[in-house]
């Protein structure tokens, strides 16, 4: 690699031969149908602890609840699967663009219709890999099928999730803070509380 920034001497293809576009994750649950159980447990505990009384029966029923509440929150979390999306280049957004646009035609789609299948496309070609909740980052290729099976499977929050993830990756890329890990512990000298 080139250390010189001098026209004359800098190689822009040595300094290529490592580049990477962006990549960003973010965490999808099947679980969904457990949000609804959760809230009513959250519900049922802070009846419990804010009752009057608390007699021998009501604090075991509060630990039965918070058992069962911790216990939901874990298969909850369990669903959950990470997805690392990456940004796509100009010559493959280009590509997807003309595919989409011959699909169209050929099936006499709707432009929204059209829209939402090129959108499915963009979002299964941007995934590069995935990461259950107790496994190892795996690479995989998802097809515009698997993004519209999720959508439908799962729904558009969490369709939507990765739509937004793959947007944030196309953006641009972002310098990641340096002082991060300070500023989140909070032991900079200097730090004031906002």
């Amino acid at each position: 690699m080139t250390e010189n920034l001098d026209a004359e001497t800098f190689s822009l293809d040595d300094w290529l031969k490592d580049a990477h576009l962006p990549e960003r994750s973010c965490r999808i649950f099947r679980g969904g149908h457990l949000i609804g159980k959760l809230e009513r447990l959250q519900d049922q505990i802070r009846d419990e602890q804010s009752a009057s009384e608390q007699t021998l029966q009501s604090r075991q029923k509060l630990t039965q609840l918070m058992e069962e509440y911790q216990a939901t929150l874990e298969k909850f979390g369990a669903s959950a699967l990470t997805v690392y999306l990456r940004a796509l280049s100009g010559p493959i957004l280009r590509e997807l663009r003309a595919e989409s646009d011959e699909i169209e035609k050929k099936k006499g789609q709707d432009r929204q219709t059209s829209a939402a299948e090129f959108w499915y496309a963009m979002v299964a070609r941007s995934v590069v890999a995935v990461q259950p909740a107790d496994g190892e980052r795996q690479a995989v290729k998802w097809t515009a099928e698997n993004i519209k099976a999720l959508d439908t499977e799962i729904g558009m929050g969490e369709f939507g999730k990765l739509k937004a993830t793959y947007q944030r990756a196309q953006q641009e890329v972002q310098e990641p803070d340096a002082d991060f890990l300070q500023k989140s512990s909070g032991g900079n000298k200097d730090d004031t509380e906002s």
